[in-house]
């Protein structure tokens, strides 16, 4: 973002005499580029602040203004959201593992999640052995979107500790 600022004011004309224009010329020209910035921007011409972006202190401010203060939204490429409410769970650089088996077909092994409440811990019997696991339910819908590995019994697998599966046909990718 911050090479397309520069190229845009790299680009943009000289200055003309400051009593025509209404906005400083910087503002003028790269305005368009500007509203998906996210922050407190200061026009180096005037040392205003712009008067189209919010004036914010904190990420904490910004979800609190829009309603979602424990929510958090990825914005960019690789993204796996829940197939019911499209709430960001995972990221795909996370993943460990394409190769794992859940209750309705193919699984991934993350390595973190986001917006998921987890239930309460279980011993299940899986394929690999007794295994202490917890359901995870998507934040806003509450979907089964898999399980949290808690405790593994045998020490080969103790790799998948605080691990998740994420049952494939319960996530969709998004901005792919």
């Amino acid at each position: 973002m911050l090479v397309l600022l520069l190229l845009a004011v790299s680009f943009c004309p000289p200055p003309p005499p400051p009593s025509s224009w209404p906005l400083s010329p910087w503002f003028a020209c790269c305005s368009s580029f500007l509203p998906a910035l996210p922050a407190r921007l200061v026009d180096p011409y005037l040392s205003l602040p712009l008067p189209c972006f919010p004036l914010i202190d904190s990420v904490a401010d910004w979800l609190r203004e829009r309603g979602g203060a424990a929510m958090a939204e990825l914005v960019g490429p690789r993204v796996y959201s829940c197939c019911h409410c499209r709430n960001h769970v995972c990221l795909h650089d996370d993943i460990i593992s394409k190769a794992f088996q859940g209750r309705n077909g193919r699984a991934f092994l993350f390595s973190h999640a986001m917006n998921i409440a987890v239930g309460p811990k279980e011993d299940r019997q899986l394929m690999t052995g007794l295994h202490t696991v917890a359901d995870i339910y998507c934040h806003d819908c509450r979907e089964v979107l898999g399980w949290k590995y808690e405790r593994a019994y045998e020490e080969s697998q103790r790799y998948k500790e605080g691990k998740f599966i994420f049952e494939k046909a319960k996530i969709v990718k998004e901005n792919w």
